[in-house]
């Protein structure tokens, strides 16, 4: 997921009409000074009171294991998060949620103002396309 802002910081020095140089990484984030702050900006995501529960028969019983447990966050432009936690945790559970790999239980998502629960075919491609997870591991 891209969460970034990039702006034209040396503008001013270029003079009117100079033109733009293409940023070498599309992800680089540039931030000036007259940017509003992070707190001012509407958030990209919204994850509200997250549920996750897997189910799995063992016999004539159901076991139920609780991989999200009641998580809640806001990820902003400008602003740095991370989601860290023992092996285990939850945390690939939650990008699976957020990819749409995966349904939460319960809870809310809206990602710019969206709930992807609620996309099919065309718009889910879209959303995929523009959400993605980044492993720390790239053979995993």
């Amino acid at each position: 997921m891209r969460c970034h802002l990039f702006t034209d910081v040396g503008a001013a020095e270029r003079g009117a009409g100079a033109e733009l140089e293409t940023p070498r990484f599309a992800e680089v984030t540039a931030w000036s000074g007259a940017a509003a702050s992070a707190q001012e900006r509407e958030p990209l995501v919204v994850v509200e009171d997250l549920v996750k529960t897997y189910e799995r028969r063992r016999g004539l019983r159901k076991e139920r294991v609780e991989a999200v447990r009641g998580v809640s966050f806001t990820l902003v432009p400008g602003q740095v998060r991370a989601l860290v936690g023992q092996s285990g945790s939850g945390k690939s559970t939650i990008a699976k949620i957020l990819t749409r790999t995966e349904r939460a239980t319960s809870g809310t998502l809206r990602v710019d103002g969206v709930d992807p629960g609620t996309l099919r075919r065309a718009a889910l491609r879209e959303y995929r396309s523009r959400v993605q997870m980044v492993f720390q591991d790239p053979f995993a």
